[in-house]
């Protein structure tokens, strides 16, 4: 099914933007406009990279196929912390298609991708190229969707890049303000005196 007028109305945006809208606005305006099974899958779809076992079938295949990447991604970065940690490199795998041929290259790719981030060492900057490569990933399987489910579905994963991103920054920003404070009140006199009227001397 097209979604033309309603597609149409989505503000576009980028990675490094920030989010054009709460991730609960959209899932509103979709709720309006969507029929109720594509609208049902796309509500439930970035919780199935958790579930223990996918659906038989998919109304979306940007999904299907998004899935299967990001399970291949996770359980890639899960094995490499694994082995630098010694621990048990198959204790937190999630089960993916790994006998269909036509997803070999795409997981081929999640595999090198988490090897890129795990490689780096800051912890924000590891998050941050965590999603660029999700959204690179996103952004190559909807090449050729338009005013559809997969397109939709590609816009609602994407919304949520750039608002974990938004969170990121947020975080930093407060840590960041944190650390100046600290360094201020560190500076600061420890005794202040006070004036008879009440008011700092």
């Amino acid at each position: 099914m097209r979604y033309w007028y309603f597609a149409a109305t989505l503000p576009g945006f980028l990675f490094s933007s920030p989010p054009p809208m709460k991730e609960s606005e959209f899932f509103s305006r979709c709720s309006r406009y969507m029929n109720k099974e594509d609208y049902a899958e796309l509500e439930q779809g970035a919780s199935l990279v958790a579930a223990e076992e996918l659906p038989e079938s998919f109304r979306s295949p940007l999904l299907w196929k998004y899935l299967q990447w990001e399970r291949t991604f996770r359980n890639e970065l899960s094995v490499l912390r694994a082995r630098d940690t010694g621990r048990d490199e198959n204790k937190y795998s999630r089960p993916c298609a790994f006998n269909e041929s036509e997803l070999q290259p795409l997981m081929a790719g999640a595999r090198q991708s988490a090897a890129l981030c795990f490689a780096v060492q800051d912890p924000l900057l590891a998050e941050q190229a965590i999603e660029r490569e999700r959204w690179a990933m996103v952004e190559e399987l909807s090449i050729y969707s338009s005013f559809d489910l997969d397109f939709l579905m590609a816009y609602r994963l994407k919304l949520g890049i750039v608002s974990r991103l938004a969170r990121f920054d947020q975080a930093s920003g407060m840590a960041s303000y944190g650390r100046l404070y600290s360094d201020i009140l560190g500076r600061a006199p420890r005794t202040v005196k006070i004036a008879s009227s009440g008011d700092i001397a």
